[in-house]
């Protein structure tokens, strides 16, 4: 927060239009501190919304969102998600999704889909890195080539219950903690994969499932926040209900007993992911601001 204040007060005086990325958790005070002072020296603010928890912020509150999303040039929404839940409140929104360089994601069609899962997010909570174990232990009931690769920096005591339940289960040589990977380093590990996993409790539109789609990889979610904003179920990936691994085992056995299936998601997702080209994001990003 000190090296915000302090880069702002360094370039406010160069400043035509501050970008400020706002999220529902500590972030959100980040935002709302960030935004008065554009508010105090009359410099026009966009928050790009991200956190798929922001709407139960605004419920929570509602006065201090007003201070931040009101008085803003515009609000940036990667997700129809978000633009709902902002333009049900009040607040002006205009959606620009999340970009990748599609040039570095590789295209892989998965024909043949092996019990191979991969898991990239930061280890914590919100995104309940336990379920991935929990449906692993699902799936190491039916079939005996299952492995999990969970790729992420720690970010708090979840990878306790991780490791707790990885030694209660039995499940060491299944299972492999990678630690946060550069993304270059773990786009290259992704080809030995068949399925992605994405276990959050709360999400917008993450640019992993992004990336995993433009590789080609099927991806299994929960349906929470604006991943049905991003995921067709049955067509560009596979959607289930929030901390139910049961499910999430049942739908990525779907995929490994239906090889066409598999395939199907994986060609659609690659063009859906396309739709989020930086070319194409960067036209909507120029409109706003100017070239």
């Amino acid at each position: 927060m000190a090296e915000m204040i302090c880069k702002f007060f360094i370039n406010s005086g160069k400043i035509d239009i501050l970008l400020i990325d706002t999220y529902g958790t500590l972030n959100f005070w980040y935002a709302l501190i960030i935004s008065q002072l554009a508010n105090w020296f009359k410099i026009p603010y966009v928050p790009i919304l991200h956190g798929g928890s922001l709407p139960q912020r605004i419920k929570a509150n509602p006065r201090l969102c007003k201070m931040i999303f009101s008085k803003s040039l515009k609000n940036i929404a990667p997700s129809g998600y978000l633009k709902e839940a902002f333009s049900g409140a009040g607040f002006p929104t205009i959606t620009i999704p999340n970009f990748i360089n599609l040039k570095k994601y590789g295209f892989k069609k998965r024909i043949v889909v092996d019990a191979r899962i991969l898991w990239v997010r930061s280890i914590e909570d919100v995104y309940n890195p336990a379920m991935a174990i929990k449906t692993l232990a699902f799936l190491n009931k039916k079939f005996h080539n299952v492995s999990l690769c969970m790729i992420g920096p720690v970010k708090d005591k979840s990878i306790d219950e991780c490791h707790s339940i990885v030694k209660k289960l039995d499940l060491s040589d299944k299972i492999e903690f990678k630690g946060r990977l550069e993304k270059s380093e773990w786009i290259a590990l992704s080809k030995d994969f068949d399925i992605f996993l994405n276990t959050a409790n709360y999400d917008n539109t993450p640019v992993s499932l992004i990336e995993a789609m433009a590789l080609g990889l099927p991806v299994v979610s929960t349906n929470v926040g604006g991943i049905p904003y991003l995921i067709d179920d049955g067509e560009t990936g596979l959607l289930v209900e929030r901390d139910n691994a049961e499910e999430m085992s049942a739908a990525i056995c779907r995929l490994i007993e239906n090889p066409a299936l598999a395939a199907k998601i994986s060609t659609n997702a690659r063009i859906k992911a396309e739709e989020f080209d930086v070319g194409k994001v960067m036209e909507q990003w120029k409109n706003l601001l100017g070239d």
